[in-house]
């Protein structure tokens, strides 16, 4: 339980330096883990703990550039806190080869 403790800790103190250094960015970039590190796609997780599930399908049937499904897809995520994300990222079980 203490290794718990310390692990919020830590990641409360890290959100809040985060949120300090990229306070006056507009823009963030998020590298592709997903079937590399994470098990699974990020942008799945999103969808479904935000309730964007059905917009996020219906994007992938009809944009065919990868571009632009990309940008459409970053304003499906506007509005929702970085640390709220971070976290998210940090509940996806990575796969089993990695250390």
């Amino acid at each position: 339980m203490e290794e718990l403790g310390t692990v919020n800790v830590i990641s409360s103190q890290l959100d809040d330096v985060i949120k300090q250094e990229i306070g006056g960015l507009r823009k963030l970039f998020i590298f592709d883990m997903d079937n590399t590190l994470l098990r699974g796609r990020f942008i799945d997780a999103c969808a479904a703990r935000y309730l964007f599930t059905d917009e996020l399908a219906r994007l992938r049937e009809i944009e065919n550039d990868p571009a632009v499904l990309t940008k459409r897809i970053a304003k499906l995520l506007k509005g929702i806190p970085m640390g709220e994300l971070l976290k998210l990222a940090a509940s996806i079980p990575i796969v089993d080869d990695a250390a």
